[in-house]
């Protein structure tokens, strides 16, 4: 049986390896510069994704911003893909353990650890219209907006 010293030495190492990760989630950013990126995507679009790189034993080595205008699900709805400047690169939904090939998006097709796709969580803005998308809170204010700058000249009269 374990006692308290040894579970007290694990449970600072783990803080200690989960600070150190979201001090720098990627090369080049923290949690909080990834986290606001993204929320700039989720107020802004109504969606906002992030990307999730794994190491060689499957544990969590990266997050990246993927930007939302780019990002499409796949009719499988296991699937995403992006589209930038007619490169196209395939993700799977965070959590699925299927193999998938991140060039063209084929099922248990990737040959090299450099062809298997990386993961994507998807945060979206609630909405009735679509159960797959987001739509962001300040679209519904443009329409009354709209109208209520074209009535002014005919209130002035």
């Amino acid at each position: 049986m374990r006692n308290d010293d040894e579970e007290t030495k694990e449970d600072d190492a783990g803080k200690k390896a989960a600070s150190a990760f979201f001090e720098a989630v990627n090369d080049t950013e923290d949690i909080i510069r990834l986290s606001k990126k993204v929320y700039i995507d989720l107020e802004g679009c109504g969606n906002g994704y992030i990307e999730v790189a794994r190491d060689a034993k499957g544990k969590i080595a990266a997050l990246y911003q993927i930007p939302a205008p780019t990002m499409r699900l796949h009719s499988s709805k296991k699937l995403y893909v992006q589209r930038v400047a007619g490169r196209t690169v395939w993700f799977k939904k965070f959590g699925n353990e299927d193999v998938v090939n991140n060039k063209t998006g084929a099922i248990g097709a990737a040959t090299t650890p450099e062809e298997v796709a990386n993961e994507i969580i998807h945060l979206k803005q609630y909405t009735w219209r679509s159960p797959f998308y987001g739509l962001p809170e300040w679209l519904p204010g443009i329409a009354p907006m709209f109208a209520a700058e074209k009535s002014q000249p005919y209130s002035w009269r």
